[in-house]
């Protein structure tokens, strides 16, 4: 596929473990092109996630909006598809690949309760410790979301 671009967000969750999450995305050859600290307003939000369930976008604002971000601009030899599977191609961290960013911090988190948060009795927001884009469009969305340069 070449040399692509990516975007990675490390939520607050994940902000104390940052330099793991840069060490586990360069092991695979991938640079880190563009860094910057974001607050996340809720038209962010609602950019990153313009599809999610009404009950799921209320508890993701919830976590997410006013909070500090570290966003990473990834590039290098198909960095969409490494970054996926680096970080993990499922939201749910315990549905991830063992040894994925999501699934490794996780495991490292003692209390479970604070990555789960009941909704309801059939419904949970899982916090994951870093969004990710999933194509090279949500990519040119996410980098005018966050003013990155994809240049």
């Amino acid at each position: 596929m070449g040399i692509e671009k990516t975007i990675v967000m490390i939520k607050p969750e994940g902000i104390e473990h940052k330099d793991f999450i840069h060490h586990r995305l360069s092991q695979h050859g991938l640079l880190l092109s563009q860094r910057k600290t974001v607050v996340l307003s809720q038209v962010m939000i609602d950019g990153l996630y313009p599809d999610l369930p009404p009950a799921i976008k209320k508890a993701t604002l919830e976590h997410l909006k006013g909070k500090e971000v570290e966003v990473l601009l990834i590039q290098g030899e198909n960095a969409i598809r490494t970054v996926m599977g680096e970080v993990g191609e499922h939201k749910i961290p315990a549905n991830c690949d063992v040894g994925s960013i999501r699934s490794v911090l996780a495991d490292k988190t003692t209390d479970k309760g604070e990555i789960v948060v009941r909704i309801t009795e059939r419904l949970s927001y899982h916090k994951n410790f870093v969004h990710r884009a999933n194509g090279p469009e949500e990519v040119e969305l996410q980098a005018k979301l966050f003013g990155l340069s994809l240049k």
